[in-house]
C-alpha cells in the first residue's frame, strides 16, 4: 500500500515529524508513529497529498514523500509494519485547481442542487464572481432552515432521536464544508494578503475526513483535467 505526504526542505512535515528516506519497522499499536501523527495529511496519490495539506502554499521547495507499507509477522500479538520511504517528484498544482477539487469532492459526497449549480459555474469559469459566492452563502442558510423543517416533519412522523440526529449532523457537516469551499473561491477573487494559503487551508478543511468515503485520487485527476480544459475567464491562479 502506498501513501503520500509533503515535507519541507529539511524533511519535516506540517505536524512536526522529521522523516528521512529509507526503511523502518514499527508497531501498529503505537500511537505516536509518523503515520498516526500525520494521518490527516496522508494522501492516496501525490495530488491528494497536496490538496489535503494547506502547508503546501507556504513551502518554497516542498518534497513529496512516498510511503510503502506492508505488514510483517506478529510479534507477541503485535503486528509490525514495514515502512519504506522515498522522495518522488512533486506535482505542480495551482490554487484554482485546489478549489475545483474541493468543489468536486463536495458535489460527489452531498446532494445539494443549489451548491452543485454554483460550483459547476465556478469550475467551468463562467461565473467566479464574489456576488454569486455571496448568494451561495445565503442559500446555505436557507438549506439549514429546510433541514429544520424536514426534522420537524420526521419528528411528527415518529422518527427516532438517532434518525433526527443523523439528519442534523449531515446537514451541519455539509454547510460547514461548503462554507469553507466558498470562502476559498472568494479568496481566489479577492486576492487578499496571503490568499493562496487562506484558500488552501479552506479547501483542506472542506475535504479532510472524506478519504474513506470516495476516491479522492480519481477526483483530483478530474479536477486537474477540468481546470486545464475549462473556460478561464478570471485571472490565472498563483
Amino acid at each position: 500500500m502506498a501513501r503520500y505526504l509533503l515535507a519541507n526542505i529539511e524533511n519535516s512535515t506540517w505536524r512536526g515529524s522529521r522523516i528521512l528516506p529509507g526503511h523502518s519497522v514499527f508497531s501498529s499499536k503505537a500511537s505516536n508513529t509518523i503515520v498516526a501523527k500525520n494521518a490527516t495529511e496522508f494522501g492516496e496519490s501525490p495530488l491528494v497529498a497536496i490538496m489535503l495539506n494547506p502547508w503546501h502554499a507556504q513551502l518554497d521547495l516542498p518534497k513529496m514523500l512516498e510511503f510503502q507499507f506492508s505488514q510483517v509477522a506478529l510479534v507477541k500479538d503485535d503486528p509490525r509494519i514495514n515502512m519504506q520511504v522515498r522522495e518522488i517528484e512533486t506535482p505542480s498544482v495551482t490554487t484554482d485547481q485546489k478549489i475545483v477539487f474541493g468543489l468536486m469532492v463536495l458535489m460527489e459526497v452531498y446532494e445539494n442542487e443549489s451548491f452543485a449549480e454554483w460550483a459547476e459555474h465556478w469550475i467551468c469559469g463562467s461565473d467566479r464572481s464574489a456576488e454569486s459566492a455571496g448568494r451561495m452563502f445565503a442559500r446555505l442558510g436557507e438549506a439549514a432552515q429546510e433541514i429544520n423543517a424536514l426534522k420537524e416533519t420526521l419528528k411528527a412522523a415518529g422518527a427516532s432521536i438517532e434518525e433526527l440526529d443523523k439528519v442534523d449532523t449531515r446537514s451541519k457537516d455539509f454547510c460547514t464544508r461548503a462554507s469553507d469551499a466558498i470562502f476559498a473561491a472568494q479568496m481566489y477573487m479577492d486576492r487578499a494578503e496571503n490568499w493562496p494559503l487562506l484558500a488552501a487551508r479552506s479547501v483542506s478543511r472542506a475535504i479532510t475526513g472524506l478519504n474513506g468515503i470516495i476516491d479522492l485520487a480519481e477526483i483530483a485527476e478530474k479536477a486537474i483535467d477540468s481546470s486545464s480544459k475549462g473556460v478561464m475567464r478570471t485571472r490565472s491562479a498563483a
